[in-house]
């Protein structure tokens, strides 16, 4: 019976069955000798079957045995008679060679998809008969999957990427593998040939990300327009229209799952197929930031230069790009993952692609934040760790990650990203790299706010050599102090210049008194530069606002505050992760002091009563009370004194708290 069934059946959650076969199939009186006859004559009309296979029609065999199996299954007849039916086709799969994969992948995908509320009426053992199954079937046409083209990613660029077979094989093993258990997926022999199928399709595939070549497309549309601020790009362009077309297809839409069937594959094998997935992953991520580098569209950092169309076309461009550090993402995070039980598959080696394939998707990342999304950070962060194992390692990861200098905005990426990377391991670095390495590497970047995540990233490492307390800290003290009080509060704000003083001073009271007395000194002056407020009546109006001075808040103390918490933005970005009470108090002074042209000035002064050492003290608070009486009341004055009460009573040692104590109950009612 040969079954010519073109018209597919419309069911809102698979795609594609076809309905006359589908009759058939569920059709309880048939016996396993008809239903075999079915298939086999069903399969037969199926046209190219040895050759190249439609993609599409691929898909709609997929979806029909899926559609039925998931039918079968979770129906209410009897154990006996679905194990007899899954049987039958399981039998007459296997011998069906390339066909008989993807009909194989429809049964374990319907099966994996019933209901909990029905996994009464299912023989459990049977899944792993499915299982079995098509992973035999799999291994079974390897050969025939692979053909003669090449299975890694660099030598097969430029070459027609759009093996149809390898291409439905990818998108079944996406939708089956990540519900295989890892003991069923070790039995499949050919999981390294699978695994290198899998990442040419996701990474090269003319349907998914194309080596990035997609966006060679849009430079070729763009080419013909003259000057930078007036090329466009819009959705009337072929360059588009095949995005779209690439976006609204439905590999491009089960894209994930397909990386995480590579996640899968990463559980079961070897240490040198990890590393081929990790090179081919770094070698793709360093073709996608080389063509959008030559993309006019890179150029354009703020949308108000874009033309409205522009505007309009860009954000598909954005949507590819956000899904491919995604599925890198993830992929990190399976290697990570399984490293912790098996650390031998994620050596020096491993960890360097990893870290310097984001240095080449960093300008996607960024959008999200300094330090990116949650997944980024988890990759990030457990890569480093490893890192910091090795005396030896961070100095090398500094070398190789090195990028050349540049201005343009992917280029700048580079270079944000490659100052996250040394402000966190900046604590094992020799003092001879900090200096002769480091340090010419980020002056450059110090004074310059037009990137802003560069300028913040390049303080941010400024802080963690002080913080580390590097040889370097005590001829670097006396510029840095300067170049802060320089830059307030044109280039930083007024919480940045707080934190970075204080670093400044916490780190020389720990090795040089002169010193630290002579970076205070600096302050002071400054101080004294800058013109006392006149009173407002705004002042007056709003000084019975002011929080309480009896109030027991106080700010978190330095080690804290300068800590350089993994879970938020680097240190001198933000301190997040302060008691949110405290927070709110302190950041409610702060807003009061702006009444005071030396507010902020004080402010940052009366932080140091923490950091300094004993012997300072009563000369400070001897300088902050002059101060103190030398401005005018109001609302900004109060705040200045419920910011000293909160320094004198809370976070100080036992050795400078008797002091301070004493004092306040001194002079604090002169005040």
């Amino acid at each position: 019976m040969a079954t010519n069934a073109t018209t597919p059946l419309t069911v809102p959650q698979y795609r594609g069955p076809y309905k006359d076969i589908v009759k058939l199939l569920l059709n309880n009186s048939s016996s396993p000798t008809y239903l075999e006859r079915i298939i086999t004559d069903f399969l037969s009309s199926q046209r190219n079957a040895d050759q190249d296979y439609d993609f599409t029609l691929g898909i709609m065999l997929f979806y029909t045995f899926q559609y039925i199996s998931f039918i079968k299954i979770g129906s209410k007849d009897g154990k006996k008679e679905k194990i007899e039916w899954v049987r039958t086709l399981i039998q007459v799969l296997l011998k069906q060679e390339f066909l008989g994969i993807i009909c194989l992948g429809g049964i374990l995908k319907g099966y994996q998809m019933v209901k909990p509320q029905n996994k009464r009426h299912i023989i459990g053992d049977l899944i792993a008969e499915v299982e079995d199954a098509f992973l035999t079937s799999i291994d079974a046409q390897i050969d025939f999957i692979k053909g003669d083209q090449s299975l890694d990613l660099v030598e097969t660029i430029g070459q027609h990427q759009g093996d149809l077979k390898k291409e439905i094989i990818t998108y079944i093993c996406g939708q089956c593998f990540p519900s295989i258990p890892s003991s069923q997926m070790a039995k499949l022999n050919s999981k390294s040939i699978v695994l290198r199928i899998i990442i040419q399709i996701e990474f090269g595939g003319p349907r998914l990300f194309q080596n990035g070549m997609f966006i060679s497309n849009v430079i070729d549309d763009m080419r013909n327009n003259e000057g930078i601020l007036t090329k466009k790009w819009t959705k009337s362009t072929p360059s588009y229209r095949h995005l779209q077309a690439k976006c609204s297809g439905i590999l491009f839409k089960e894209q994930p799952k397909i990386s995480l069937g590579i996640s899968k594959l990463i559980e079961v094998v070897e240490k040198e197929d990890i590393s081929f997935l990790l090179s081919n992953i770094y070698f793709f991520a360093y073709l996608l930031f080389t063509w959008w580098e030559l993309c006019p569209l890179s150029l354009i950092e703020k949308e108000e230069y874009l033309d409205d169309e522009t505007k309009e076309a860009k954000p598909i461009l954005w949507q590819i790009f956000r899904q491919c550090i995604f599925s890198v993402t993830r992929i990190f995070i399976h290697v990570i993952d399984r490293s912790f039980l098996h650390p031998e598959i994620y050596g020096k080696q491993e960890r360097i692609l990893t870290i310097n394939t984001y240095s080449y998707l960093y300008f996607i990342t960024s959008r999200f934040g300094l330090y990116g999304f949650p997944g980024f950070k988890k990759v990030f962060f457990s890569a480093l760790d490893r890192v910091l194992d090795d005396k030896s390692e961070p100095k090398v990861v500094i070398n190789i990650c090195r990028p050349s200098f540049g201005n343009t905005p992917t280029q700048r990426s580079r270079i944000t990203y490659y100052l996250l990377l040394i402000e966190n391991l900046i604590g094992a670095l020799d003092d001879d790299t900090v200096e002769q390495n480091v340090l010419p590497f980020i002056y450059p970047y110090l004074q310059d706010n037009s990137d802003i995540h560069l300028f913040e990233s390049a303080h941010s490492v400024m802080l963690a050599i002080f913080s580390n307390m590097k040889k370097v800290t005590n001829e670097l003290a006396p510029f840095y102090c300067n170049l802060l009080l320089e830059s307030y509060p044109k280039l930083i704000h007024v919480s940045q210049f707080r934190v970075a003083y204080t670093t400044i001073i916490k780190s020389l009271s720990n090795t040089d008194d002169a010193l630290t007395f002579l970076c205070l000194e600096k302050l002071i002056k400054k101080i004294e530069d800058t013109p006392i407020s006149a009173l407002t009546p705004l002042d007056t109006d709003k000084s019975k606002k002011m929080i309480p001075i009896e109030s027991s808040y106080g700010p978190k103390d330095e080690s804290t505050l300068m800590s350089s918490d993994k879970s938020s933005y680097s240190t001198f970005v933000d301190s997040a992760g302060e008691n949110r009470s405290v927070k709110n108090e302190d950041d409610e002074i702060q807003s009061f002091v702006s009444h005071l042209n030396r507010g902020h000035l004080l402010l940052t002064l009366i932080d140091q009563i923490r950091s300094v050492n004993l012997i300072f003290l009563e000369t400070l608070l001897a300088k902050i009370k002059y101060f103190l009486q030398a401005e005018q009341e109001g609302i900004g004055k109060q705040a200045i004194k419920k910011a000293l009460f909160n320094a004198l009573s809370t976070g100080l040692d036992y050795t400078k708290k008797d002091t301070g104590v004493k004092w306040w109950l001194s002079e604090g009612p002169k005040l």
